[in-house]
């Protein structure tokens, strides 16, 4: 047969099986599935193989029986307070075999499972107890040991103390029996004895540093304590718990890190405050406040950059300023200075126009003085307060001036002094103080109820005024001008009524001076001025004739006021 005839039978024959072929292999295809999925899962195991028992099997019986009497035996050995080996060996064997019961039986049951967990308790509570003997021990040993510089030994025997404390703080006996302190004081014990090489080892370094800092080693000394800082750091870090930690330690080691580091610029800053102290004292100021400057400006950068460093100091910026602003404004107060003698000059001359030009210009001086450096040493509060007032006395400085020479008069040659006439009235008071105090009030009355220290302060504004020296009599001053003692006149407690009198109204003495015994009582100059009583002499209105005869003079405490006291003046001529 021709071969595409074959061919094409071949073809017709499988166009008519193709679906019966495919329907047979699909049926194979769901059949071997079927197979494979029946024979998935556990094969079955020969019985031979495991005996499964139940709560009645003799075994099961016959174990828990054993159990039992084995748990009978050591109670009756527990109960009289002593666990003999026996007694522990007989609840070991007891635990292991209610072990093995749980093991074989199917279901353990509750009372099982109680009797297992009282067991495993009591067995534990057993071990417990004999090892906190141990521990006991081991940590006697162990502190005898270190006392005796057994260090090793102690660490050893301490270290085994732990391990077994840990491990009795993790069983299932009884709180009671564990000690979480005991294992606290335990570890920390080690560790001040692991950090104590480090703590001698940082000990010995700072003992290195602070040698070479005697010795001026800078370089060898911050190493040392360098080496120093980062051991207490990492004793501060491994062992925090124990008395070789000190946070404060590795403070004070960083700030003298930091002082060293600062050391050099310290002492440029002093090198140049000691220059700039010799510059002020040989008058060249303008190179000591250069050098001040630069002082206040190195000081400025330690406290900044180096601000753990004990040479850190805001008051020594500030002792810098002051020193330098005293120095810029010497130049103006020295020459305040010149300029206030030459006012006073023309004040004792009388050259009243000139000396209120100089008094303008002063004033500006000190003026631009305090504005420019207010913290200057050189600042005299008491010349800004002089000028101050000269200014505000420019109008009647004259007036005031013709009234104090009228009222002076000489006391006797060569003593170079002037005494008031009169006491001072309230009149010349007001003029010069801008106050009257007096409680006796009227113009031409002598000024009263003052005490000591406004007199002074009186005399030391007329002085400023007239240029010239001004305070309270002395005593020897006041005899003087008394002269020989009478009181004829004078304003006694016959004569005035118990009330002061108009100055100038009595008779003067053979002085030219009047009302020095009665009318008021006088205030005196004390040598030194640092007692609390001065002496107040010639009496008052309130005193009798016969008393002003003797010319009393009684000291008087400076603070009191009375409306029988007054006071006058010397000025002194100084050419």
């Amino acid at each position: 047969m021709p071969f595409v005839r074959k061919f094409r039978l071949m073809r017709r024959l499988w166009s008519a099986s193709r679906y019966l072929f495919f329907g047979l292999l699909g049926a194979a295809a769901i059949g071997s599935l079927w197979w494979w999925l029946a024979n998935l899962g556990p094969r079955s195991i020969d019985g031979s193989a495991t005996v499964v028992r139940t709560a009645s099997d003799p075994a099961i019986e016959r174990l828990s029986k054993e159990i039992e009497k084995l748990e009978n035996n050591y109670r009756g050995v527990a109960d009289s307070g002593i666990v003999t080996d026996q007694a522990q060996t007989w609840l070991a064997e007891a635990l292991t075999k209610q072990r093995e019961l749980i093991r074989l039986s199917p279901e353990a049951s509750y009372d099982q499972m109680d009797r297992l967990r009282r067991l495993e308790a009591e067995n534990d509570n057993v071990r417990v107890r004999r090892l906190n003997v141990r521990i006991e021990q081991l940590a006697r040993d162990g502190a005898e040991a270190l006392e005796a510089g057994r260090d090793e030994v102690g660490q050893t025997q301490l270290t085994e103390a732990l391990t077994l404390q840990r491990e009795v703080n993790t069983t299932s006996a009884a709180s009671t029996l564990k000690n979480f302190q005991r294992e606290t004081a335990l570890r920390q014990q080690l560790d001040g004895l692991a950090a104590v090489p480090m703590a001698r080892e940082a000990a010995a370094a700072l003992e290195v540093a602070r040698d070479a800092a005697k010795r001026e080693e800078w370089s060898a000394a911050l190493a040392a304590y360098l080496q120093a800082r980062d051991m207490q750091k990492r004793i501060n870090s491994m062992y925090p718990r124990t008395r070789y930690a000190d946070l404060m330690a590795v403070d004070r080691l960083d700030r003298e890190i930091a002082s060293l580091n600062a050391g050099d610029i310290a002492a440029e800053i002093a090198a140049s405050e000691a220059k700039g102290d010799v510059q002020a004292e040989a008058g060249n100021y303008a190179e000591a406040a250069k050098l001040f400057a630069e002082a206040q400006a190195r000081q400025v950068e330690v406290n900044q950059q180096f601000a753990r460093s004990r040479f850190v100091s805001s008051p020594k910026v500030e002792e810098l300023e002051v020193k330098k602003q005293t120095a810029l404004s010497a130049p103006s107060w020295i020459n305040v200075a010149e300029l206030d003698q030459q006012v006073a000059e023309l004040l004792r001359k009388r050259q009243i126009v000139g000396a209120l030009q100089r008094v303008t210009e002063v004033a500006r001086v000190i003026d631009g003085a305090f504005q420019s450096y207010p913290k200057s040493l050189r600042i005299d509060n008491a010349l800004r307060i002089k000028f101050a007032y000269l200014q505000l006395r420019e109008e009647d400085l004259r007036v005031l001036q013709d009234e104090v020479y009228a009222g002076l008069v000489p006391l006797p040659a060569g003593m170079g002094r002037a005494m008031f006439r009169t006491e001072i009235s309230q009149s010349l008071y007001q003029r010069v103080m801008n106050a009257n105090p007096s409680r006796n009030a009227g113009r031409n009355l002598p000024v009263d109820s003052l005490n000591w220290n406004e007199a002074n302060e009186f005399c030391v504004r007329l002085g400023w005024l007239m240029g010239k020296t001004v305070r309270l009599p002395s005593a020897d001053e006041f005899r003087i001008a008394v002269g020989e003692a009478h009181s004829g006149g004078a304003w006694s407690a016959e004569l005035a009524s118990r009330q002061s009198q108009e100055v100038g109204t009595s008779s003067a003495n053979d002085g030219g001076y009047q009302d020095l015994l009665g009318n008021l009582a006088e205030w005196l100059n004390t040598a030194g001025g640092e007692s609390g009583t001065a002496l107040v002499a010639g009496g008052s209105y309130l005193d009798h004739e016969a008393a002003l005869r003797e010319v009393p003079m009684v000291a008087r405490p400076k603070t009191e006021r009375t409306r029988s006291l007054g006071f006058r003046i010397v000025m002194i001529d100084e050419g």
